[in-house]
């Protein structure tokens, strides 16, 4: 079943209709949780996305691909801009940025910027991040490119060189606008992109709360506040979108990031992100095989000596809980340049299979005289016990 916002041009008085469809459809659209192997779905919003941030392995998703009115969730890549200007050096925390009127009377959410007012880029990140101020929005855009809109521009321009396809900007606050359209992977790989690009920058979005002209306001996400809280990012909310999150936790040195959008009010969208965060920590864990450059295994070479085989990547691995766990060794022949074997060639492949998981696949690098040999990975049997041994895992990550 397909259905895209694309597709429809929806008066401003059937939005509310269109958000309510939308959220009937999460019946139907379980059908894609059990084409992954799920007998339920973890979650009923309309657009989701669940992914181990360390392996990059999706967990769950639903109509991820679908462009969609992201609303203030189009705050993260406004904040991201900023963040990359900083860290090469083409802005500074402490530079004073000019508030244009336009930028003051911008409606909805507000930092309660004044016309003239000079906050620091310090300030406004965190009018952006914290209080989700259109005001500090159009601030920063312009504080960075001159105009929101050459800003606006530069943030598509930006999102395709940081691999997000099918995202696209009119604006820098999310204010509804056909441009503005982003999906709930885009969103997922961007905040997976905020929090290993700039670590420095990233504990702004664990702020509960932050004070201008001695007023304070509070943080809208919900996972900051729950009983195990999330440390970060952004909700966001038009008649258009309904409401969305995208959220982040970690926990016991597992870190997952959430996307739910769609949903009809606040407080379905704090239910299914926290169901959603409970559900991928308690159902999933990741399991260490191997680091880069370990030797794990021998191939037998024409000498009769044996040749290393080492992992060409960390060998990180996540599975699910109670269900079969397959690890499966391929052998390929090393490719030659001009007749001749290279000194180190890819010799084989290790692929991980768990319910529900697409498969996970890693590479095994051997050494001149590795073609002719089988490949026995003296590892393997220690694998495949660390990777059945769940119910220990799971019980320490609830």
């Amino acid at each position: 079943m397909r259905l895209d916002f694309a597709t429809f041009s929806v008066a401003r008085t059937g939005r509310r209709a269109l958000i309510a469809a939308l959220f009937l459809l999460g019946g139907a659209l379980s059908q894609s949780a059990n084409a992954q192997g799920l007998s339920r779905a973890p979650v009923a919003a309309p657009f989701a996305y669940i992914v181990d941030a360390h392996t990059n392995v999706v967990l769950f998703q639903r109509r991820a691909d679908v462009r969609f009115p992201p609303a203030s969730l189009s705050k993260l890549m406004t904040a991201a801009m900023a963040f990359d200007a900083l860290a090469a050096g083409e802005a500074r925390l402490e530079q004073r940025c000019a508030v244009s009127r336009r930028a003051a009377g911008k409606p909805g959410s507000s930092m309660r910027l004044a016309p003239g007012e000079r906050p620091t880029i310090a300030q406004l990140l965190r009018g952006v991040i914290v209080l989700s101020g259109n005001d500090a929005a159009i601030a920063l855009a312009e504080c960075l490119s001159g105009a929101e809109d050459r800003f606006a521009a530069a943030m598509t321009a930006r999102a395709r060189a940081i691999g997000l396809t099918r995202s696209s900007f009119g604006n820098a606050t999310g204010w509804p606008d056909p441009r503005q359209r982003m999906t709930a992977r885009d969103l997922g790989m961007l905040a997976l992109y905020i929090i290993r690009k700039h670590p420095d920058l990233y504990p702004i979005y664990a702020q509960k709360s932050f004070t201008w002209a001695g007023r304070v306001q509070k943080s809208r996400n919900p996972l900051l506040y729950a009983d195990k809280p999330g440390d970060g990012l952004k909700t966001g909310y038009t008649r258009e979108s309904g409401y969305g999150l995208v959220g982040s936790a970690e926990r016991r040195g597992r870190r997952v990031v959430i996307v739910v959008a769609g949903l009809r009010s606040s407080a379905a969208r704090a239910r299914e992100a926290a169901r959603a965060m409970r559900w991928a920590f308690a159902r999933f864990r990741n399991v260490a095989l191997a680091r880069k450059g370990e030797v794990v295994g021998e191939i037998g070479s024409e000498s009769g000596a044996s040749v290393p085989v080492r992992a060409g990547a960390d060998i990180m691995v996540t599975v699910r809980v109670k269900a079969p766990v397959q690890i499966i060794v391929e052998r390929l022949a090393p490719p030659l340049i001009n007749g001749s074997e290279i000194a180190i060639a890819r010799v084989g492949r290790v692929i991980v299979k768990s319910e529900g998981l697409a498969d996970q696949v890693f590479p095994l690098l051997g050494g001149k005289g590795a073609a002719t040999g089988p490949l026995r990975l003296t590892d393997l049997p220690a694998w495949r016990e660390k990777a059945r041994e769940g119910d220990a895992a799971r019980r320490a990550t609830q």
